[in-house]
Order: structure tokens, then sequence, then C-alpha cells
């Protein structure tokens, strides 16, 4: 039978023993664990690994972290993966801008890849991305005139798809590449539909 001061000092071993097997995850490798659960569009248990990062601090970096998977997963062309990164950062940080403006280049490469117009929910998704990043904005991102034309285009209002493209054209400096010959295909369609316009 053990004595209660010896019952005490066990259950203070066992405590510390359950403290040290649940060691504090640096916050960058439990971001990558989330990036890696995206990519495999297991979105549930992301979402439950992020919960496990502790606020402040560790948010700032695990943010730094998938918004850099992000970028080097558009870099290599997922851009399917890469949107669901930016998705994710963007539920979990309403605040910041980055995020919003890369999804919707995200989606106009997508588009370009695709060489064709976006359409359905995709297109709702841009044009909301795009209306928001207008507000308050001089600036704002140069392709969020594709966006514009896209949805012209889809409307069969080719007037506005015209004006759109054109200042596209005058605001692009010619990176990314594959805007430059998306821009280049919407001029073709738009040329070759002379007639038409909504």
């Amino acid at each position: 039978m053990f004595s209660t001061g010896r019952t005490i000092t066990l259950g203070l071993i066992l405590l510390f023993a359950v403290a040290c097997a649940t060691t504090h995850v640096p916050p960058a490798d439990a971001a990558g664990e989330v990036a890696s659960y995206l990519i495999a569009g297991e979105v549930n248990k992301a979402e439950s690994r992020f919960d496990d990062i502790d606020s402040g601090d560790d948010q700032d970096v695990a943010f730094n972290v998938l918004y850099s998977q992000a970028q080097s997963l558009y870099d290599q062309r997922d851009y399917a993966s890469a949107a669901r990164v930016l998705r994710f950062l963007m539920e979990r940080y309403e605040d910041k801008r980055a995020p919003k403006e890369a999804l919707l280049l995200t989606l106009t490469l997508q588009s370009a890849r695709e060489g064709k117009p976006p359409a359905g929910d995709e297109l709702k998704e841009m044009n909301e991305l795009a209306k928001e990043l207008r507000e308050g904005v001089e600036n704002p991102p140069v392709w969020i005139d594709l966006v514009a034309t896209h949805d012209a285009i889809d409307q069969g209002n080719l007037t506005a798809a015209r004006a759109s493209l054109a200042r596209f054209q005058a605001r692009f400096d010619g990176n990314p590449v594959s805007l430059t010959e998306y821009a280049e295909e919407l001029e073709r369609y738009l040329a070759s539909n002379g007639g038409g316009e909504g």
C-alpha cells in the first residue's frame, strides 16, 4: 500500500511526464503541417492543427509560413493548392490584404492556364475579391481589370470588356508573362466578336 505522500509524489511525476510529452510544437512546424493538410484537401485536419497554435507572435509566424507555402505552390503553377492555402489564410486573418490579392491573382492565372474565362462560383468569388480590393485603394492590383473583363464577357457586354482590357493593358508591366498571353487571347476573342456589344 502506498503512503499518501508517495501517491502524491507519483501523481506529480506522471503530470510532469504528460507535460513533457505534449511539449509546445514550434509554430513554424505546426503551420507546415497545416499546409500539408490543406494541399491534401484535408481541411478539417488543417483547422484542428491550426487551433493548436498559440495566439500572438506564434500566429504571425504561422501566417508567414503558410503565405510562403502558397507562394511556392504558385511558383510551381499548382494554382488549386495555392488557392486552398490562401482561402484558409483569408478566413483566419481577415484583416490582412495580401492573401486576398494573392488569391485573386492565383485564380486569374488559373483561368489563363485553362485558356478560358472563369464562370459560375469561381467568377463570383473573383468578382467579390475584386470589389473588396478596389474599396478605399487608389491603385488596386492591375489584374482586377482582367477579372472585370471576364465578367463583362460572361455578361455579353463586350464594350465594357474592351474598356476593362484597355485599363489592364495600360497599367500592366508584363509580369507575370502568363497574364500577357491571356490578355492577348482575350483581345483576340474581342476582335473576332466585333459586333454584339451589350
